[in-house]
Parts: C-alpha cells; sequence; structure tokens
C-alpha cells in the first residue's frame, strides 16, 4: 500500500528544489522504524504513524555550527530538526511546562521558541493534529491546534509552493512568504480548506 505521507513529503521536496531552499543541503538520512522506537522509548510517548513516515523520509536537517534559522525550514518558521533533537526537548519541556502535555510530541520548532507538537494521545478526538506552542501569540492562546495532522499540514504548504506564495529569503537565508497584501488573505483560505477541525477551533475561541 502506497505511504501518502512520504508522497506527499516527496512532493514538498520536489517543491523546494525548485526554489533551491537552502534545507535540501542539510537534510539528514533516513531513519529506520527501529530506530525511531529505539530512540523514543524514553518518552514512553506511542507515536502516530505519521510521525514514523516523516523520520523515515529524513531525520531532520542537520546544520553546521554557525547557520542561519531560515536553513532549517520546511516551510516558513516551521523549521525541521533531527530526531534526537525532539525527543530531548520533549523530555526536557513535557509536563514540566503547564502548557505542554505528555501526550503532544514534538515535530516541528522555529527555533526563536515556536513549537510544533502533534497529538499523541489515541483516545483524544485532537489525535494526530498539530499544536502550535507559543508564549508570544498575539491571540492570548500559548497552545492551540493549527492544523488537523502531518497530512493536513503538507497539504498547506505543497498548496501554498504551488501557488507561488513564497521565496527564499535573504535575510533568513530560507523560504519566507512573498509580500503583498494579498498573501496573508490566500495563506488563511488554504490553511482553512485543508484543515476544518483547527479552523473550527478558532472561531469557537475567538475573543
Amino acid at each position: 500500500m502506497e505511504n501518502l505521507i512520504l508522497r506527499k513529503l516527496d512532493e514538498l521536496k520536489l517543491r523546494l528544489s525548485k526554489l533551491k531552499a537552502p534545507l535540501l543541503e542539510y537534510l539528514g538520512p533516513s531513519l529506520t522504524t527501529t530506530e525511531i522506537r529505539d530512540m523514543a522509548i524514553s518518552t514512553n510517548v506511542e507515536l502516530p504513524e505519521e510521525v514514523f513516515s516523516l523520520y523515515e523520509w529524513h531525520n531532520g536537517v542537520h546544520l553546521p555550527a554557525e547557520y542561519y534559522l531560515g536553513q532549517a525550514w520546511i516551510f516558513p518558521g516551521i523549521g525541521f530538526f533531527p530526531f534526537s533533537n525532539a525527543v530531548e526537548r520533549y523530555n526536557q519541556g513535557a509536563n514540566a511546562d503547564e502548557y505542554w502535555e505528555g501526550s503532544k510530541f514534538l515535530i516541528f520548532e522555529s527555533g526563536g521558541g515556536e513549537m510544533y507538537l502533534i497529538e499523541c494521545d489515541k483516545g483524544s478526538p485532537e489525535f494526530g493534529m498539530i499544536f502550535l506552542h507559543s508564549y508570544g501569540s498575539h491571540d492570548g492562546y500559548v497552545i492551540k491546534p493549527v492544523y488537523d495532522s502531518l497530512d493536513t499540514f503538507l497539504s498547506t504548504a505543497i498548496e501554498c509552493y504551488r501557488k507561488g506564495l513564497c521565496v527564499i529569503d535573504e535575510r533568513f537565508f530560507g523560504v519566507n512568504f512573498i509580500k503583498g497584501d494579498t498573501v496573508l488573505p490566500e495563506l488563511l483560505a488554504i490553511r482553512k480548506a485543508f484543515n476544518p477541525k483547527a479552523d473550527k477551533w478558532k472561531q469557537d475561541n475567538s475573543p
């Protein structure tokens, strides 16, 4: 059976290659299922299959000693770091942070304080959803759902790249959104179309 996550990851990689995204130079080799399971033992978290697919594709970016945050960005502001980094960050922060529940595992981070956590509790109605954890949030919510799943995040990113909403920003040495008054509304429309559950949460919890 075809792995749809891997197919979308390969499509995303193709879109990034067309932009000559710096991230591609630093992508690490894939991990095996066994390696991921062994490394995750210390977390006591049962990871969703999508997370296995992500690191079986590539084990994040391996940056040089001196680097720019944008070199890790797989999508503007969203860095893809090695699995060992995610495990270490989880063991340090989950449950110790009042907003970071132990059932949520880190998969992406900006490098500037924002983290993207995936819900791993199969009994939760939010299973598989990706949450943004940010103390700098403008709406007052430190943690909130932003993508319905890793699958819908990839669909969102691919569509934004397909529509030409992203370029290489030399300020960050990575991908960023183009400037213009129409970009944000178009981005929000794409995110809403692919992530109806996260959008409903936003509507239900808007001030």
